[in-house]
């Protein structure tokens, strides 16, 4: 569950980045690779959300509790994200959906960095504190051996999905001048 967390925080600050160039330079390459983060932050994102849940009932015996800033925060982050899609396939003009994801992706940037301050500086109700320093040898190795095997995941799934992006893009421009 926190290492998928992790991956989902950070993809959205790759995303936001990447569409920053891509306002400066309007080069599409900055903007698959923005469209590529945002989609997998939603997915990390998503992980965190349903891992979470079935963690929680078993500990805290309810699957959320509204008044935990940590999981709010997060939910307001996927509704951001949610947001960027949204924005992006409802925009019919290419370059415009590009230009307003862009902006979109900000937004979830500063949605992904307020969860991270909420995540480490709000003591919720139920929500356990940070247990780094807490856990023991095995149960550290095990986390660490996640945390190193989810960002893998991620790089491959990112490379994947960059390459199937620009596939998808060039199809569209041969069909389109057949």
């Amino acid at each position: 569950h926190v290492p998928v967390a992790w991956v989902a925080l950070y993809a959205p600050l790759f995303s936001a980045v990447t569409a920053l160039m891509y306002l400066f330079t309007r080069n599409e390459r900055y903007d698959v690779w923005s469209l590529v983060n945002a989609r997998l932050a939603m997915l990390f994102g998503l992980g965190v959300i349903i891992s979470g849940p079935i963690w929680a009932s078993t500990e805290w015996g309810t699957y959320w509790v509204w008044t935990d800033p940590r999981l709010v925060s997060f939910f307001i982050l996927l509704l951001s994200l949610a947001g960027y899609f949204l924005v992006r396939f409802l925009t019919e003009d290419r370059g415009r959906a590009a230009v307003s994801a862009s902006l979109m992706a900000f937004l979830s940037a500063v949605a992904s960095i307020l969860t991270w301050y909420a995540i480490r500086l709000i003591q919720p109700d139920v929500h356990p504190g940070p247990v780094l320093g807490d856990m023991s040898p095995k149960i550290r190795l095990t986390f660490w051996i996640s945390v190193l095997a989810y960002h893998l995941f991620f790089w491959a799934l990112l490379r994947l999905s960059v390459r199937q992006e620009y596939l998808s893009r060039l199809l569209q421009k041969r069909e389109a001048e057949l």
